[in-house]
């Protein structure tokens, strides 16, 4: 009897060995169960007594534990990435090719099936300023390009007077398909969209976001503020700086606002100096952008 119970104490020694008992619980109940039967105690796991019927199992070598599985990954946090780090420029395009794929596919609300072409973005892949604007209009919906209408030039000639391109940063809006009538977009089509934003943001990892308008403000910002207490003021989207402005089709209509535009793309400039101090071309004009 005495080797029955030993045989059996060097079993769940196995089982516990094999990582397959690491309960204390059991390992408790196992020593009283066998020091009350006259067996010595032991410190090993045990399971649920098996039916005597059956017979004891032989005795059995105990083996090396299993090693324990590899540390899973940790959701990355959500911190500034280093501005053009590891990823080429052609692997930045073939992403957001694949990106822009599965957005032409997504149907999370029902602007997917009623736009023309989605919209997705334009620009350099390696842009280090972003400009995300509200929601494509019926230009953009039927070119699959943002902002190429009247806005579109405004913001180009305020780009030109802080030194860049249209080609140099990348454009592009809180949501990708255009909504019917030119309405503003619902928060539900913002939400089903945001993630297509931030995968962007991490594709070509921008070192300033501005966002253009009173929707794109105040979704990014988390904030329910008009776009005149929201602009002028850095703030962080993801790990990026975040500055709100107006919207380029805003100032068409309220040219007495421009001055603070500009005031806000100066701080841009000024943003983008201090943090590429090398970058050897001009970058600045005092002049303000005509109408």
């Amino acid at each position: 009897m005495h080797s029955t119970k030993k045989a059996l104490i060097h079993y769940l020694d196995f089982l516990k060995e094999s990582g397959y008992l690491f309960m204390e619980a059991d390992r408790s109940a196992a020593a009283s169960a066998a020091a009350g039967a006259g067996a010595p105690a032991s410190s090993t796991a045990a399971s649920p007594a098996p039916n005597p019927a059956q017979g004891a199992p032989p005795p059995m070598t105990p083996r090396a534990p299993k090693p324990p599985p590899p540390a899973q990954p940790r959701e990355a946090a959500k911190t500034k990435q280093a501005p053009g780090a590891a990823l080429s420029i052609e692997g930045r395009l073939a992403r957001l090719e694949g990106a822009a794929a599965r957005a032409e596919a997504c149907r999370a609300c029902p602007l997917g099936a009623q736009r023309n072409k989605l919209v997705y973005g334009d620009g350099s892949p390696q842009a280090p300023i972003m400009f995300v604007g509200e929601a494509p209009g019926n230009t953009e919906n039927a070119t699959g390009r943002p902002f190429v209408g009247q806005a579109g030039k405004l913001l180009e000639k305020m780009l030109e007077a802080i030194g860049f391109t249209r080609e140099e940063v990348y454009i592009c809006n809180t949501i990708k398909c255009h909504p019917p009538i030119n309405r503003d977009p619902f928060p539900a089509e913002k939400a089903a969209c945001e993630p297509f934003l931030i995968e962007q943001i991490e594709i070509i990892r921008p070192q300033i976001l501005v966002a253009l308008g009173s929707h794109a403000a105040q979704y990014l910002c988390r904030s329910e503020e008009t776009i005149t207490n929201l602009r002028g003021r850095w703030r962080d989207y993801h790990g990026v700086a975040l500055l709100a402005t107006y919207h380029p089709a805003f100032l068409l209509r309220n040219s007495s606002n421009k001055s603070k535009s500009w005031a806000d793309f100066q701080m841009i400039h000024a943003r983008y100096t201090e943090l590429n101090p090398d970058d050897p071309r001009k970058r600045w004009s005092k002049k303000e952008p005509a109408p």
